[in-house]
């Protein structure tokens, strides 16, 4: 009696994991979903379950294996980061080796991929080879603005990339290029509080130094609102507080607005 209700349950399960790119939960599904017909001795159900879902099953263990793959090279490379960025040199080559091994284009997922270019890319970053790290961070940033489903679902890798992105663009003086990537950023439908303040503190730093860059300090005072608002929020990250006191002091100063640059001195010292 019961087979029926489960069996439709299973099956809407299996296509909501696929829709959200559960894989872990896809495996367990699929297995589920063969118990249920051993459970009943429908050898008939069976046979015809593992025919149909033999391609799909071998997917996920397919996209299991790159994943755990993926996860390995990336906890190593945590490690090498924290441990050994002075003198890591034999452990990045490493890392570098396993990397090169594994053709980006043959990976089954978006994820994986985008996992791939940010171990890939945090390697290179480790040897100092900017341009290289900039390559893979442009090949992620495609994989977003080709899968835009995916922000959501990998939110703090889409914030880091695109940070650091900015960062070396920046450093390039490509400021159209950061600004083309704050447009996007500021479009991103932030599911939480923490997204959304996650995102603004850096797109408000990365316009402000574009602004502090160009010495165009009479410019951004909306932008500086948004700063001082935004270091009324708890949720804040230090480092961002930081980043706009002194900012806010910066532009200031050179606006010979000089109680109010003293101000955000004295907040900063109290920080």
């Amino acid at each position: 009696k019961l087979f029926n209700p489960a069996k439709v349950i299973i099956e809407k399960a299996i296509v909501l994991a696929e829709e959200n790119g559960q894989i872990n939960q896809l495996l367990e599904l699929y297995e589920l979903q063969l118990r249920l017909y051993h459970s009943t001795t429908n050898t008939t159900g069976l046979s015809s379950l593992l025919q149909n879902t033999e391609s799909k099953r071998s997917g996920v263990l397919n996209h299991l294996k790159w994943n755990w793959e993926l996860q390995d090279i990336s906890y190593q490379l945590f490690i090498m980061l924290k441990t050994e960025w002075v003198g890591g040199e034999r452990s990045a080559l490493g890392l570098l080796k396993r990397l090169e091994h594994i053709d980006p284009e043959k990976l089954p997922a978006a994820s994986l991929r985008i996992s791939y270019y940010q171990a890939l890319s945090g390697v290179y970053f480790s040897r100092n080879e900017t341009q290289s790290a900039h390559a893979c961070l442009l090949k992620i940033r495609s994989e977003f603005l080709n899968s835009p489903e995916l922000v959501t679902r990998y939110f703090n890798q889409y914030v880091a990339t695109m940070n650091n992105l900015n960062l070396l663009l920046a450093e390039k003086g490509d400021y159209e290029a950061v600004n083309e990537n704050v447009k996007n950023m500021r479009s991103v439908k932030a599911e939480t509080a923490e997204q959304k303040i996650r995102i603004l503190e850096r797109v408000v730093n990365a316009e402000l130094a574009i602004l502090r860059a160009r010495k165009k300090f009479n410019e951004g005072e909306e932008l500086l609102k948004e700063a001082a608002y935004l270091l009324k929020n708890k949720k804040l990250s230090l480092v961002y507080k930081l980043l706009f006191r002194f900012d806010i002091c910066v532009f200031r100063l050179l606006q010979k607005d000089y109680s109010e640059a003293l101000y955000w001195l004295r907040e900063m010292r109290k920080e």
